[in-house]
């Protein structure tokens, strides 16, 4: 059960909605697309912003504000159309496409 802080204003609520949503983002960009997680400079040129990350255990994980700049950009696009094709479909999918 969560704290009620946690649940008690529709800010977080939405909060909440958008990372979890961009969560799923990186975990198929790991998963479709390791090598960008190696490599910097792809993700600059892909976004043309300067690439932040946070630190974890033996790998590096994108900041939300990196994975909103590539869940927007020409990469991004093509995941989502690849993944509409393919007729994926839940909750964070429906998130992704709204961000």
């Amino acid at each position: 059960m969560c704290a009620a802080w946690w649940t008690s204003s529709d800010e977080i609520t939405e909060l909440s909605r958008a990372t979890k949503a961009l969560g799923l983002f990186e975990l198929m960009l790991m998963s479709i697309t390791p090598i960008i997680f190696s490599n910097d400079h792809w993700i600059q040129y892909i976004t043309g912003q300067t690439v932040e990350w946070i630190p974890a255990h033996n790998t590096r994980l994108l900041h939300p504000n990196t994975l909103l700049c590539l869940l927007r950009s020409e990469l991004g696009a093509h995941c989502m159309q690849h993944w509409r094709e393919v007729q994926w479909q839940g909750p964070l999918l429906d998130d992704l496409e709204k961000l």
